[in-house]
């Protein structure tokens, strides 16, 4: 019986060293300059870039075009991060009023509202989900709102429910990543 026990626990253990290893391996991450190298975030390695071409195809509309995006290629679900600096001028100070008219727009979606002290900034964050046509999916959204050299800074991280339990953690760290 005691061979038995300490042969499960071995198993166990080993079981156990794989799994850490193979999450080990799925947090690998690399640091990117984003916005014309004017800043850097964290980002799991298989994120990538997309191109330009691309980048304007997804969003045509020039009035809502975020500066640069990010995505993870899956044959499944929506993972992304996208980066928008507007025109309008905005102090620290002001990113909380901001993000009080935002929760209002969006209360349908019930969002919840995080202040953060991200690298020396003052930054909140507003998560919500958005269902889909299909009643029991939705798309997560974290979005962070700051000041950005004087300008309102928005960084959408999105992921789609059915690969939220993956990549929410790595989204929320690459947020709090964010260095400028």
């Amino acid at each position: 019986m005691k061979y038995r026990v300490g042969s499960s626990s071995l198993l166990i253990s080993s079981a156990g060293i794989v799994f850490s290893l193979e999450t080990q391996a799925e947090k690998k991450t690399q640091v990117v300059s984003i916005l014309e190298g004017k800043a850097t975030i964290e980002l799991p390695v298989e994120f990538v870039r997309v191109p330009q071409e691309f980048h304007l195809e997804m969003y045509p509309d020039e009035t809502n075009q975020p500066q640069e995006s990010w995505y993870v290629e899956t044959e499944r679900g929506i993972v992304s991060i996208v980066f928008s600096v507007t025109e309008n001028a905005t102090k620290e100070a002001d990113v909380p009023g901001v993000v009080a008219i935002m929760k209002e727009e969006l209360k349908a979606f019930s969002p919840s509202l995080l202040p953060l002290d991200i690298n020396g900034h003052k930054m909140v964050r507003l998560a919500f989900n958005i269902p889909d046509a299909d009643e029991n999916e939705y798309l997560h959204h974290l979005t962070q709102v700051s000041s950005f050299n004087g300008k309102l800074m928005f960084v959408i991280f999105k992921v789609t429910s059915d690969l939220e339990s993956q990549y929410k953690s790595a989204g929320e760290a690459a947020l709090s990543s964010l260095k400028y």
